[in-house]
């Protein structure tokens, strides 16, 4: 069974500066060595008003992360993790 979460000394440290939307580094987790997934989808969809039925078009980013691997947590120990960011 998963753990629950937490955040306590073996939360992991954030990247130095925050994320970086327009950088290379997938990661939102320094001193990490593991497994990265990301997607990062633009495009359009039709927003429909129930009561009155007037349509409109909508812009939508969406930006979601999985990782997986060890990573130097807060309590400076190694710890192995999943995490996701969606």
């Amino acid at each position: 069974m998963p753990g629950l979460a937490s955040a306590h000394g073996n939360a992991p440290r954030p990247i130095p500066g925050g994320i970086q939307p327009f950088g290379v580094e997938p990661s939102t987790i320094t001193d990490f060595h593991g497994s990265i997934g990301a997607a990062e989808i633009q495009g359009t969809g039709t927003a429909t008003h129930t009561d009155t039925g007037t349509t409109s078009s909508l812009v939508f980013d969406v930006d979601m992360r999985f990782m997986q691997g060890v990573y130097i947590g807060m309590d400076n120990e190694t710890h192995n993790g999943t995490f996701a960011f969606i």
